[in-house]
């Protein structure tokens, strides 16, 4: 008989790696649009309170730290020059995780620059203390609650008009290759012609 902490660890074991297959799954749908992915860390760990890490954890919220934010690739197209779309999974969030709703996303930013610690700005639908998963587009910006001061203003210093557009929706729903293209990808391509 399994104990049921080993059965918690094989559940959200299995969580990231159906994440990582819809990734998987996008990088090949983008593609065929002519899509070329940046090639920067692919997991980001969301950014606690305190940076410190050990081996001894004292609370349940250094326990939550080491669970990954968030799942991300971030695409480029010639087509949409100076543009950054990044395809995210979110199965879990530290701050309010109990308004939070696991989420899919796409969004889009024009930069100034590609420094690779602008990259987690693609992810800004998570950030508002009620996550929105409808479906539709929205422009996120650095009024939202759940984003740093230091955060703002790297956004400010290095994202064209400092908002994101995107669209999300809940991560149950993306089950098949067809979910990824027509809730996610097609309706935030179609939303810039």
């Amino acid at each position: 008989m399994e104990s049921p902490i080993k059965n918690a660890f094989q559940c959200v074991n299995e969580i990231y790696r159906n994440c990582v297959r819809i990734l998987t799954t996008a990088d090949l749908l983008l593609e065929e649009k002519q899509f070329s992915r940046f090639n920067w860390e692919h997991v980001f760990k969301e950014p606690t309170e305190s940076d410190y890490r050990s081996n001894c954890l004292y609370n349940l919220k250094q326990a939550d730290s080491l669970l990954s934010g968030y799942l991300f690739h971030q695409y480029e197209s010639a087509k949409y020059k100076k543009q950054l779309f990044t395809f995210s999974t979110v199965p879990w969030r530290i701050k309010t995780p109990e308004l939070f709703t696991p989420v899919c996303c796409f969004t889009l930013f024009s930069n100034n620059l590609t420094p690779s610690w602008v990259y987690w700005a693609g992810a800004m639908p998570i950030w508002n203390e009620k996550n929105d998963f409808d479906g539709q587009i929205h422009e996120y910006n650095t009024s939202m609650a759940l984003i740093s001061i230091d955060s703002k203003k790297l956004i400010d210093e290095t994202v064209v008009g400092k908002k994101v557009i995107g669209i999300s929706v809940p991560l149950e729903k993306i089950t098949s290759s067809n979910h990824i293209i027509n809730l996610l990808i097609n309706p935030l391509l179609e939303s810039l012609k």
